[in-house]
């Protein structure tokens, strides 16, 4: 005697080939909710600035995204000014490696200038440390911390002699949110 199987097959096939349709839909809903929480806003400049310094996209938007959640005007306690948080301390100092004149604090407001001058500094600080996480601590706590940080065999890598520890937690937890916010990007936008 024949069993018939192909009553059961049916059905079983229909469920499988939904659960996969509800998963696809499920997975593009949950990728243009990020989307929407992880904005390339500034578009133009952020492309070119990144390109003219050699920093990847995926981390000027993140700093633009924890800096300000690209807000030109917002302004930080301890007097960073716009997009990426600039202080006018810094941005004089690279207007003047970069020979540029007449520049002012107020300029900071204008994204264009918000973006180069942080995208610059961006790459300034990768040349120097060359590590995104590295990069990241001197953002926040300055690279003269830094620097003595990496002169501390208690925070370094022993094998390679990067940054493995950060001393102090906020800046810790303020490059990890930055690293995040990257990974994300480079998930949402750059992947392969």
């Amino acid at each position: 005697m024949r069993k018939k199987h192909s009553g059961h097959a049916l059905p079983i096939l229909i469920i499988l080939v939904v659960s996969l349709a509800f998963g696809g839909v499920f997975e593009l809903c949950c990728l243009g909710v990020e989307r929407l929480a992880h904005p390339r806003d500034f578009r133009n400049q952020t492309e070119q600035y990144a390109m003219e310094y050699g920093v990847p996209e995926a981390v000027v938007y993140a700093m633009l995204k924890v800096e300000s959640n690209f807000d030109s005007t917002k302004q930080g306690r301890n007097g960073q000014i716009g997009l990426m948080q600039m202080t006018s301390q810094r941005y004089v100092q690279l207007a003047t490696e970069a020979h540029d004149e007449g520049m002012n604090a107020a300029a900071l407001y204008d994204p264009d200038t918000n973006i180069r001058y942080g995208t610059m500094y961006l790459s300034k600080l990768y040349t120097k440390y060359g590590m995104w996480s590295t990069v990241y601590a001197a953002w926040y706590a300055g690279e003269e911390t830094v620097d003595a940080w990496l002169q501390n065999p208690n925070y370094i890598d022993s094998d390679f002699g990067t940054l493995q520890t950060i001393p102090d937690k906020n800046i810790a937890k303020a490059v990890k949110k930055a690293a995040r916010a990257q990974a994300i990007y480079e998930k949402l936008y750059y992947a392969k």
